[in-house]
C-alpha cells in the first residue's frame, strides 16, 4: 500500500492552513503540519511509499522534490497539484496499490478510475489515530458496555454522611 497525499486538502481539513498570513508563517505552519504526520507512528511504516504534493503552480522556481522526516514531499511547478497527481496516478505501474487522500472529488474520480483507492482526509485522519482497519471502509467493532458499579449499604451510609440525610419536600 503506497499513499499519494493532496497536502493543501488535507492541511485545510485537519485546520492547518492559516489564514490572512506572510508567506514565511504559512511555511511554518506546511512545517508543522509535516511534523505532525511524520510523527505518527501509524504513517512511518509507510514512509518510502509516501507523498506528499503541494501545489507550487505559481511559484517562482521549482522547488521540486525533498524530503522531511522521511516523507516524500513534492511541489508542483507550473501546474495545479491535482494535476500532477493524476499524473502520479496515471503513470503508476501498480496504481490498485495507491490510496490518494484527499476530498477533491476530481482526484477521487481519477483515483477509481485507475483502481487506486480514495481515501477522505478525516479518513486518512481517522487511521493514523487508529489503524485497525487501513482506509477499507467502516470500522466496525463491539459495542462495550460501560461497567457499572455496583453500589452496598456501605456506600449510602458513607454518602449519607457525607451529604447528610435527603430533606422532605415541601408540598
Amino acid at each position: 500500500m503506497a499513499f499519494l497525499i493532496d497536502g493543501y486538502n488535507l492541511m485545510h481539513a485537519v485546520g492547518s492552513v492559516p489564514t490572512g498570513v506572510h508567506a514565511r508563517q504559512f511555511d511554518a505552519a506546511r512545517g508543522r503540519f509535516l511534523d505532525w504526520l511524520a510523527e505518527s507512528a501509524t504513517l512511518k511504516p509507510y514512509f518510502p511509499v509516501t507523498r506528499i504534493i503541494f501545489d507550487a503552480q505559481h511559484a517562482t522556481r521549482d522547488w521540486g522534490t525533498t524530503s522531511h522526516r522521511g516523507l516524500t514531499i513534492t511541489f508542483s511547478f507550473r501546474q495545479t497539484a491535482d494535476d500532477l497527481i493524476e499524473t502520479y496516478l496515471v503513470l503508476d505501474k501498480n496504481p490498485q496499490k495507491i490510496r490518494l487522500v484527499s476530498n477533491d472529488q476530481r482526484l477521487q474520480t481519477a483515483a477509481k478510475r485507475v483502481r487506486a483507492k480514495p481515501m477522505a482526509c478525516s479518513e486518512f485522519v481517522d487511521w493514523l489515530i487508529d489503524p485497525r482497519t487501513p482506509g477499507d471502509g467502516p470500522k466496525t467493532y463491539p459495542p462495550v458496555a460501560p461497567e457499572k458499579p455496583k453500589s452496598s449499604a456501605d456506600d449510602l451510609a458513607e454518602f449519607l454522611q457525607i451529604f447528610g440525610s435527603p430533606k422532605p419536600r415541601p408540598r
